[in-house]
């Protein structure tokens, strides 16, 4: 009994350490490693900001490409509008609940 032991744990041993050799194979062999670039590419982003700041004469900003804002008056005739509207209601609820 106790051979039996001894021979599934290291048959379970030998298994698990292939397996994990085997998936530290393939993920070095089939994968790409990433190399990013923290000294050259963020110099040439900031030339090219710098490029498009520099060369571009613009007379307006963009806060004048924006739409107007409504007239003040446009506001005060839709307030007064909601306010007839609801004036109406209101008279017609008292109209109905008179009848009951």
């Amino acid at each position: 009994m106790l051979t039996w032991i001894i021979q599934i744990s290291l048959l379970s041993i030998i298994f698990i350490f292939l397996i994990h050799h085997l998936l530290l194979f393939f993920k070095s062999t089939l994968t790409v490693p990433k190399i990013k670039d923290l000294v050259n590419s963020p110099n040439q982003k900031y030339k090219n900001i710098y490029e498009t700041i520099s060369n571009k004469n613009v007379s307006y900003t963009n806060i004048d490409l924006l739409p107007c804002q409504p007239d003040i008056k446009e506001n005060k005739s839709m307030k007064d509008e909601l306010k007839s509207f609801l004036k109406k209601q209101l008279n017609n609820d008292e109209e109905t609940s008179s009848y009951f």
